[in-house]
């Protein structure tokens, strides 16, 4: 007699999950609404249309996973409170699972939101069809465990830009991305334009989506003006002299695939602390991101201020900026390194790698 082999209870769940959710479409394919009128997919379409951002494309696929799917051909009219909190239930479901992160789940919310608020309250009238909210009253999902994450510390980031197994342009990709502190797209973005090599001050004010390369605002549709590191200046001076007169951006790399080429590369450079690469429950690995994280991170253990810090970088709120600060005096007590450090004098030198 055989024995039944056992099933994970998280493969279990999933299983059970995505088998709701294709009954649910199902019954909305076969038993259509007997109301009539506009049908969410339909009022969605017209008001992705009209919406201006650059990431239409995850906007899309958040609503067409998490809406669509199962209240699609619901006429809008017909939706009800219960049907935003069957959403916010799937996406604590999924988080239970394992199949997205709690940071991943906020966010869909977070756009969910904006779209049935906006059937009552958009501007654009036309796009106005109901009187009320569906969301209005109804708890986001639960906030989950956050993994943490990390941020070079100076000698390993000299490690890094010194390491010779390192394409030289990708070192100064990164140099620039801890010294200028900008969110990738900013500096995808940045041209020699927007860079006053004689005095430092550079001017941050638009961003390239890494999908469509589309090119837009920052991503908090405001511009900061600073004055550059002094290493960070004497870096753009050297590759300045070495860019051809008719090269717009500063620089060029690969989006794709960046945070993977990012820890190899560490692990070349010998950097190898545990929390820089591992990735479970608790702890995320490092990411390009985490390089302006970094840069954010150092000015707060060198004293900044506060408002200095949220001016240079472009947060949105304070609290955001605060989180930095607080890692940063901690760290700045423990480690008595030297932030900012000098860059290594082959970034320096005017040559493509």
């Amino acid at each position: 007699m055989s024995r039944p082999i056992p099933v994970p209870l998280p493969a279990l769940r999933a299983w059970l999950t995505q088998t709701k959710r294709v009954v649910t479409m199902l019954e909305r394919i076969l038993e259509p609404e007997a109301d009539g009128g506009e049908t969410l997919d339909a009022w969605v379409g017209r008001w992705f249309a009209r919406r201006a951002t650059a990431n239409l494309d995850d906007e899309r696929s958040i609503y067409r996973r998490l809406v669509g799917e199962t209240l699609g051909a619901r006429s809008v009219s017909s939706l009800t409170r219960e049907d935003a909190e069957a959403i916010v239930e799937d996406l604590d479901e999924q988080v239970r699972d394992g199949a997205i992160r709690p940071k991943t789940a906020a966010r869909a919310w977070a756009f969910l939101r904006v779209v049935f608020d906006d059937q009552a309250r958009t501007k654009v009238r036309a796009l106005r069809v109901r009187t009320d909210s569906i969301v209005t009253g109804v708890r986001p999902p639960d906030p989950g465990q956050e993994r943490a994450g990390t941020f070079l510390y100076p000698s390993e980031f000299l490690a890094l830009v010194g390491c010779e197994r390192v394409p030289i342009d990708e070192r100064r990709i990164y140099a620039l991305a801890v010294y200028l502190y900008p969110r990738a797209g900013e500096l995808a973005a940045l041209t020699w334009d927007d860079v006053d090599i004689e005095t430092g001050r550079v001017h941050v004010f638009r961003s390239i989506d890494r999908d469509t390369g589309d090119v837009g605002s920052t991503k908090t549709a405001t511009d900061r003006q600073f004055v550059a590191e002094r290493e960070a200046l004497r870096l753009l001076r050297a590759m300045r002299r070495r860019a051809s007169g008719d090269e717009p951006i500063v620089a060029r790399w690969r989006r794709r695939g960046a945070a993977k080429r990012l820890r190899r590369h560490l692990r070349w450079a010998g950097c190898t602390r545990a929390d820089l690469h591992a990735d479970d429950e608790l702890r995320r690995p490092l990411t390009f991101h985490d390089l302006r994280a970094t840069g954010i991170t150092w000015q707060a253990m060198r004293g900044d201020s506060v408002a200095d810090i949220v001016e240079r970088v472009g947060h949105a709120q304070i609290a955001t900026t605060q989180r930095y600060m607080r890692r940063g005096r901690l760290m700045a007590t423990a480690s008595g390194e030297v932030v900012f450090p000098r860059l290594p004098k082959e970034l320096l030198r005017a040559r493509r790698s």
